[in-house]
């Protein structure tokens, strides 16, 4: 059995402390163009900034370092991108491949483009929460199908976005015996989007009105009160749907109802390609007293009918859209539209129609197989759960 390779450092046990239950002190809203910002990091070793007008128009950008390769799509040991316009608040994004992820430098970026920011240790310790996050899903999920998982945390000036994206696993030296741990190919991302704009490189979650402060890795000159810890429920604990039985290939639509018609809010959205099938998942959790009647709906339609009949942005790309509507009780504070590389889901889109139900509508390819399944609601006796995920598999 292959074991994955998950850092050692004191940095990262902080990272997936318990939360503390605390009110997080909020930042001043950001002051700091991005000019400013690439001329402060400027002033320490280390940090070149270059226009990066080849790939990102009008950007500014600082790494890897000479010993990795430039074009690794992963950020190799280090990149950081200031994103135009220049005199605007800065909008940095941070790209470094998991195998580099442990070296000091790494956090220094982090550190130092947050310090600059103004946020305050709360939001840092919060910020540092999100990444632990996202790092012990990536190491918990790699495997030779493309995963990707994202986290947020919300300043009082940005919306600090994590993003992990792995692929298979690093290749190990043939001539040396196998390792134990085996390391995933991939990266992880920080973006830091000013509350005004659009995320230009990972997908906007559900902001967090208070975020959840946890342990910061760096050091205070001051001593701060230890905190109550109390236990938080974690992505990865909720429990996966099996593998589809069966795929609906005729454009028939499928529901599946909640039984005790709970109230839900959309919590966050992940894909993956699991070989045969793409999987999307889509976690609720409970909100509100419900009781209108929740069910999840899928619709297989034409990409050019997804404006006119379901009243929300269709996807950019696909044949066919297969879309899942969340009925009656489900909350959505959020929205998506980007493409996907998953072989089967090539975009996604999600957002309230004029009735304020959520829809989440995948392009496809004009073979729109998909299975639905929401275990949580299926299962007997029916039990009642704080967080479930409602499972779309889309057949190769």
């Amino acid at each position: 059995m292959r074991k994955l390779m998950i850092p050692i450092l004191a940095g990262l046990v902080c990272l997936v402390a318990p939360a503390m239950a605390a009110t997080p002190e909020q930042s001043a809203p950001p002051t700091i163009t991005g000019q400013e910002l690439a001329d402060a990091l400027g002033q320490w070793d280390g940090y070149d900034f270059q226009d990066a007008g080849d790939t990102w128009p009008g950007a500014l950008r600082s790494g890897p370092s000479d010993e990795s390769d430039p074009p690794d799509a992963y950020g190799a040991d280090g990149t950081i991108l200031i994103l135009a316009p220049l005199d605007s608040p800065a909008h940095p994004v941070v790209t470094v491949r998991l195998a580099a992820a442990s070296t000091p430098g790494i956090w220094d970026h982090y550190q130092r483009i947050m310090d600059e920011l103004g946020m305050t240790e709360t939001e840092q310790g919060a910020a540092y929460g999100a990444l632990g996050q996202v790092l012990g899903l990536a190491y918990h999920t790699a495997s030779p199908e493309e995963q990707t998982h994202v986290a947020a945390v919300d300043t009082a000036g940005y919306h600090l976005l994590w993003q992990t994206t792995t692929s298979g696993f690093e290749p190990i030296d043939a001539e040396l015996p196998t390792p134990a741990f085996l390391m995933p190919a991939g990266g992880v991302t920080m973006e830091l989007v000013p509350l005004d704009e659009t995320s230009v490189v990972v997908p906007m979650p559900e902001p967090t009105a208070t975020p959840t402060p946890v342990a910061t890795p760096r050091r205070t000159p001051r001593p701060t009160p230890r905190p109550t810890p109390r236990p938080t429920p974690r992505p990865s604990l909720v429990p996966q749907a099996p593998p589809p039985a069966d795929f609906v290939c005729n454009g028939v639509s499928t529901a599946i109802t909640d039984p005790l018609s709970k109230g839900w809010s959309v919590k966050r959205v992940d894909w993956a390609n699991k070989g045969s099938y793409d999987r999307l998942m889509i976690t609720l959790d409970q909100s509100g007293a419900g009781g209108d009647g929740t069910q999840a709906i899928v619709h297989v339609l034409p990409v050019s009918d997804v404006q006119s009949q379901l009243n929300v942005s269709a996807p950019k790309d696909g044949d066919k859209a297969v879309a899942i509507g969340l009925f009656q009780d489900v909350k959505l504070g959020w929205s998506l539209d980007r493409a996907l590389t998953t072989p089967a889901m090539r975009w996604i889109t999600m957002e309230q129609d004029n009735n304020g139900f959520p829809w989440i509508v995948l392009g496809v390819d004009d073979d729109a197989c998909y299975s639905l399944q929401v275990p949580a609601w299926t299962a007997t006796p029916a039990k009642s759960k704080p967080t479930i995920q409602v499972t779309l598999d889309i057949k190769h």
